[in-house]
């Protein structure tokens, strides 16, 4: 979630986040992120900090054709 600026402070985050969370067809989604700065707004919601920050991992980008180089799908032979 980004909020511009000047439009900071008058609950867009808030909303925004509650929206996504409450989502009918996210409801059973888990959900992590990852923030520079608004600790406050996700504590303020519900979320706490990871007990074991050290056992989380990042996926690669997956963005543009060569995104995951070293991974490759490969069709079921039951298909």
């Amino acid at each position: 979630v980004f909020v511009v600026p000047p439009e900071r402070g008058r609950g867009i985050a808030t909303h925004l986040v509650k929206a996504a969370l409450l989502h009918p067809e996210l409801v059973h989604v888990p959900v992590m992120l990852r923030t520079q700065d608004a600790h406050s707004l996700y504590l303020k919601l519900g979320f706490k900090p990871v007990r074991t920050p050290e056992n989380l991992m990042a996926a690669p980008s997956r963005q543009g054709p060569r995104a995951l180089p070293n991974i490759t799908l490969e069709r079921s032979r039951d298909a």
